[in-house]
């Protein structure tokens, strides 16, 4: 900053003004009580005055009398009185029942739940959660249908009744506790949610729309996705439609579903817009993909649902840029969820296996083709590079930026989807074929998982 500078000579305006000192007014007589003037004087000076500074100041004709006050009046200072002592009284009664609280509370153990845990900052050591594992996992499958399909896109309030029963409200007990949202994906009672939301827990309680409550069991996580399942007992529940995140557009019409700050706002919509994708943020450690979009979320959004305009999930609410968690202090309106079609591969796993096996990595970035590329270069499938790791799969197997993916083992590529499922299948040592295009030629470049 700039100093502030006077010009030549200038006194500095920043420098105090000379004190004077205060001096008592003398009295017109020694002695210590003050004397009226002459009865033959019409006026007088007042004490206050050096001689030339004062001006006439007339004696007042007579004494007002003392005031009386209405019977009105004094009741009414009495009952003002007397709700001013019942309102000290309730004070201090709140403060003795809020100490005896809080004597209660430091003595409870890990099993209870408290609202210090905040799920939106932790990228520290994950706490395994103790929630039961379900003894039996099924095999439910869901589908993702295209991101554009067309047709008239939903009003809000259409929005809202078609998705707000596929939208779940979840409590976390134990291991500081939490709260969290979920979207139901099956009918028989699965649950898509956070791994931060379930982290540490001994016990998930869910409650649904209707106000119904469950008691949830634990099929799996993978940390480094963020994301859990969880099972309630039950059929004919309300599952949500899905959607790929492939060819989303920015600036398309969102709108987000969940908890914000825990069960008493549960069931809240938000809406927004697409703000931009493939962000890529660390994540727990990793540098992971996200929607980026600005509908209002909060701590208890986590695991919610990201919708589009015609009421399907495209991705799973995560978390948003925070300045100062002791505050809550948010950047407003950046949050992030995470991609439907990279979800799907990650929750249809644990669903099998409980958890997430080790995934081998390919180390490329990989855009789906727009129209106008597609025109351009006279495809009708394909994928574009944009990014390789260095000392990858990717850059060892020869894919540059610019490349066009067109297949892998045969399979034609339209979106990461379809590679993302391909690449499920194989383990470190196998070997997969790309066909791609570069500068108008077809290439063949192999690639070892390792």
């Amino acid at each position: 900053m700039d100093d502030f500078r006077t010009g030549s000579g200038q006194p500095d305006p920043w420098d105090e003004p000379e004190k004077r000192s205060w001096k008592t007014p003398q009295r017109p007589s020694d002695q210590g009580s003050w004397q009226p003037p002459q009865q033959n004087q019409n006026a007088y000076r007042t004490p206050y005055d050096g001689g030339a500074g004062g001006g006439p100041f007339q004696m007042p004709q007579k004494r007002q009398k003392a005031r009386r006050f209405s019977p009105f009046t004094v009741l009414l200072v009495a009952l003002l009185l007397f709700s001013m002592s019942s309102s000290w009284s309730a004070i201090r009664q709140l403060r003795q029942e809020v100490d005896e609280l809080n004597a209660v509370i430091t003595e409870w153990d890990d099993d209870s739940w408290g609202d210090d845990y905040d799920s939106w900052s932790r990228d520290d050591e994950f706490r395994e959660p103790q929630i039961p594992r379900t003894e039996a996992v099924g095999n439910p499958q869901f589908a993702l249908q295209p991101s554009q399909p067309g047709g008239t896109a939903l009003t809000s309030a259409e929005l809202y009744q078609q998705c707000a029963d596929s939208v779940v409200y979840i409590r976390i007990s134990g291991g500081g506790g939490s709260e969290g949202s979920g979207v139901m994906m099956s009918r028989d009672g699965y649950i898509i949610t956070n791994a931060h939301v379930v982290e540490g827990g001994r016990r998930a309680d869910v409650t649904l729309h209707d106000g119904s409550k469950h008691i949830a069991t634990l099929v799996g996580y993978d940390w480094a996705a963020d994301l859990a399942v969880l099972k309630i007992d039950g059929e004919n529940f309300t599952p949500a439609r899905f959607a790929d995140s492939d060819n989303l557009n920015i600036g398309q019409r969102v709108v987000t579903m969940g908890s914000p700050w825990g069960f008493e706002l549960k069931g809240t919509m938000s809406e927004g817009i697409i703000s931009g994708m493939n962000r890529e943020l660390y994540h727990h450690g990793l540098r992971t993909k996200f929607i980026q979009f600005d509908a209002s979320v909060s701590s208890g959004s986590s695991g919610g649902a990201l919708i589009d305009a015609h009421g399907r999930v495209i991705g799973i609410v995560t978390m948003k840029y925070v300045v100062d968690m002791d505050y809550e202090s948010y950047v407003e309106n950046l949050s992030f969820a995470i991609p439907m079609t990279e979800a799907k591969a990650v929750i249809d796993e644990i669903i099998s296996f409980g958890s997430v096996q080790r995934r081998p990595n390919i180390g490329v970035t990989l855009n789906p083709l727009t129209e106008l590329q597609q025109i351009e270069q006279d495809l009708d499938c394909g994928l574009l590079v944009v990014h390789v790791e260095p000392d990858s799969p990717a850059q060892r197997a020869g894919l540059e930026n610019g490349d066009i993916i067109l297949s892998v083992d045969g399979e034609d590529l339209y979106s990461t989807g379809d590679l993302l499922a391909v690449r499920e299948t194989k383990q470190y040592g196998d070997t997969i074929l790309f066909i791609a295009q570069r500068d108008g030629e077809t290439v063949m470049l192999e690639l070892v998982f390792e």
